[in-house]
């Protein structure tokens, strides 16, 4: 549920369980993921930085927590977040997006893996792409890995009435058989791993019967792109022949038209759906699924610089990855809830320069709650 208080929220950081001797600690964890959490939103990306800024900030710090013991240095801070278990923060993430997550009707979740090229981690991600909250990380080996470890992923989060997207890598049968398990929906890319029922579905669509069709036009920045649709759920002798891909409802087809410097560019892709069979929703779910890269992963790349981390430690890296996620969510759920449109990038510059704006941000984490939300770990 969603915290009712602002000491309800400072609450939320002693949930994770440290595993530390209690008798030799001077700096308790729920202090020090605060403090890099508050630093990261503040602009420190290093040890070091975080250090400089909790040294300068120890007052308004000690407005959520004691500092009893003064900032803790550099050193402690890598040796604590490469012990932390990484199941434990990617816990502690998706209980983070509970309390912030502005889930509907319909919610689209985009799954995507992205590596973090400087510590070489591949992490999985699930993004809620209408409110732009990061729900869930889970580190895994490879990109390769990725299709074998989403039912286990999925299953810690409770996706009834959500639509899931991936790309066609993820288009397997045992990740539409949990989809499903879990009342959810599923709309995937099709591609050459599934090479029989590609086959299939391109034949259908080159037939052009009892298809329901929608186009939309899109013009910015000297680029025209024109997105045709295609769907049909007349697909019995599809589904009789393909039976083990449970749910199946409906087929889409879609045709992407690029003008751009006098050139055109066209490219068509397929889909399959456990949702009805209607074009304009397919297009819209395709677009969608685009937002894991668009809202998630340019901006650790471009605003946290997450592909130059100097953390070279995996569980390090997995930890901080956590961290820049929880801030994420943070300034988002506070423009959500504020209607200021303020940049992701400028928000944490403004809570460097002013702690009145790092405040604010904090303080909606604790109130004027919107909706409730649906996505719960089980």
């Amino acid at each position: 549920m969603l915290a009712k208080s602002e000491k309800a929220f400072i609450e939320l950081f002693n949930t994770i369980e440290d595993s530390r001797d209690d008798n030799r600690l001077l700096y308790p964890l729920a202090e020090i993921i605060f403090l890099v959490v508050v630093g990261v939103l503040c602009c420190a990306e290093s040890w070091d930085e975080i250090v400089g800024f909790g040294k300068d900030n120890i007052k308004f710090l000690r407005k959520y927590f004691k500092f009893e013991h003064g900032i803790p240095s550099k050193s402690l801070l890598s040796k604590v977040f490469s012990i932390i278990e990484k199941k434990k923060m990617e816990d502690f993430l998706i209980t983070f997006a509970n309390w912030l997550h502005c889930n509907g009707s319909g919610e689209i979740i985009a799954l995507d893996g992205k590596r973090i090229r400087g510590s070489d981690v591949h992490l999985l991600h699930a993004l809620s792409t209408r409110c732009g909250i990061a729900l869930a990380q889970m580190d895994i080996e490879n990109k390769v890995n990725e299709s074998s470890e989403i039912p286990d992923f999925l299953d810690k989060l409770n996706i009834a009435g959500a639509v899931i997207t991936a790309d066609a890598l993820n288009c397997q049968k045992e990740i539409v058989k949990k989809v499903i398990e879990k009342k959810g929906d599923y709309f995937l890319a099709l591609k050459g791993n599934q090479g029989l029922l590609l086959g299939n579905v391109k034949d259908l669509f080159l037939k052009k019967e009892g298809l329901s069709f929608y186009e939309e036009a899109d013009k910015g920045h000297g680029r025209f792109e024109l997105r045709r649709c295609w769907s049909t759920d007349k697909i019995n002798w599809i589904r009789k022949e393909h039976a083990d891909w449970i749910g199946l409802k409906s087929l889409c087809c879609i045709e992407r038209e690029r003008h751009l410097k006098g050139k055109i560019q066209t490219d068509v892709a397929f889909y399959i759906s456990s949702t009805a069979a209607c074009p304009k929703k397919h297009l819209e779910y395709s677009r969608e699924h685009w937002a894991v890269e668009n809202k998630l992963h340019w901006i650790l790349d471009v605003v946290f610089n997450e592909d130059r981390t100097t953390l070279s430690a995996a569980r390090s890296a997995q930890n901080m990855a956590v961290v820049r996620k929880l801030v994420i969510n943070m300034i988002r759920r506070y423009k959500e809830a504020t209607g200021d449109k303020i940049a992701i990038k400028t928000a944490r510059k403004a809570s460097g320069w002013s702690k009145d704006r790092a405040t604010k941000i904090l303080r909606y984490m604790s109130k004027n709650s919107i909706i409730k939300p649906k996505l719960a770990m089980v």
